[in-house]
């Protein structure tokens, strides 16, 4: 790959260290990322159903943005409890993580802004430096 394909060819993941916790998240672009595109189209579906049934639209864009991330946008984590266990990244664990903690659902959001997997310079890379 030349270098002008190495600066326009997004990755398929970027990981970032918080706090000490390491998350690897894909990109919120459905060309980027298919996973994005379908789920995508699966929460306009929740939207009208919980529309239906008057759930409110602060309630509709809660449930819509942890779905959307938990499906499509958060790949993994590596994190362990306060014992030290590795807390698994399974997909109801990360619904359950992204509706307790509001923190983590902006920080994937933020992350998973397209323009971020053209600029990011991965820990892997930066580790070889």
């Amino acid at each position: 790959m030349n270098s002008l394909e190495q600066a326009f060819t997004a990755p398929n993941t970027i990981t970032e260290t918080i706090r000490g916790v390491k998350l690897t998240v894909a990109p919120a672009d459905h060309y980027m990322n298919r996973d994005y595109g379908r789920v995508m189209i699966e929460a306009a579906d929740l939207v009208a159903s919980m529309k239906k049934a008057k759930e409110s639209d602060a309630a509709i864009d809660q449930r819509v943005d942890v779905k959307v991330t938990a499906e499509a946008l958060l790949v993994d984590w590596d994190a362990t409890d306060s014992k030290g266990k590795p807390i698994p990244c399974t997909p109801a664990y990360k619904v359950a993580m992204l509706e307790k903690m509001p923190g983590l659902l902006s920080t994937v959001r933020r992350l998973a802004k397209p323009d971020n997997f053209f600029s990011y310079e991965h820990e892997e890379d930066a580790a070889k430096n």
